[in-house]
């Protein structure tokens, strides 16, 4: 019934980006809440809300929607969030000669969980998953529904800043988590689910793809894995 849009609380130096004209070196993340703004779609009798969001944990000046779904009374989000307390410096391919580099310029991402309680305005924020993890996503299928899986890069240091390295399978019903790593050269970009012919009915029945990229030989290959054993 709803679009979702989060407001971060922000400041910008107007004169800086016309000299500049990079938005990351000229925005500053204030250190209060943001507003998560639900709109309703055309015909919907909801009614448009804006509630400020607990200033907990990361904020929300980055954040990589992974799905949203009604649950009773509550709109369930899914996203990464960034831990960055200031926007982080602009990143270019191929992200940093070393792992110190890129660490210097990369903040710190997690998977969070919004529960929105569309009567009272109430938000709670809870950490799924505290790897550091990029681009999830979910069966298109279960796409604004409740979904049991959320697939997404993540780095190969756990908690710590990584780049996108291998593949991980989050169950959000039981927090159990499954992974793939490639070579330590090797680097997965964004992961992309595909269905598979006569499993339609299962969540995890197809194919989760991504691009490999071999940082020794620069060459990149497709990775196909099997969305219920990555």
């Amino acid at each position: 019934n709803y679009a979702i849009f989060i407001q971060p609380n922000i400041d910008a130096n107007a004169l800086q980006f016309m000299m500049s004209k990079e938005p990351a070196k000229t925005l500053t993340v204030r250190d209060s809440p943001g507003t998560l703004h639900l709109i309703p779609r055309t015909g919907s009798k909801r009614t448009q809300l804006g509630i400020k969001i607990p200033a907990q944990g990361p904020s929300e000046t980055d954040v990589q929607f992974c799905n949203a779904y009604e649950d009773g009374g509550n709109v369930i989000i899914d996203a990464v969030l960034s831990e960055a307390s200031s926007t982080a410096k602009s990143l270019s391919w191929p992200w940093g000669s070393s792992l110190e580099e890129y660490q210097s310029a990369a903040s710190k991402k997690s998977l969070w969980r919004y529960t929105v309680d569309a009567i009272s305005g109430l938000v709670t924020k809870t950490q799924l998953l505290g790897t550091h993890c990029f681009f999830g996503t979910v069966n298109p299928a279960v796409s604004s529904q409740k979904h049991k899986y959320v697939y997404m890069a993540v780095g190969a240091l756990g908690s710590e800043v990584a780049p996108p390295q291998g593949i991980a399978r989050l169950d959000c019903e039981t927090g159990q988590t499954s992974s793939w790593m490639p070579d330590p050269r090797e680097f997965c970009g964004e992961p992309m689910y595909a269905q598979r012919q006569g499993l339609e009915n299962e969540e995890d029945g197809g194919y989760i793809l991504s691009v490999l990229y071999n940082g020794k030989a620069k060459q990149n290959e497709l990775v196909v894995l099997e969305a219920s054993n990555i």
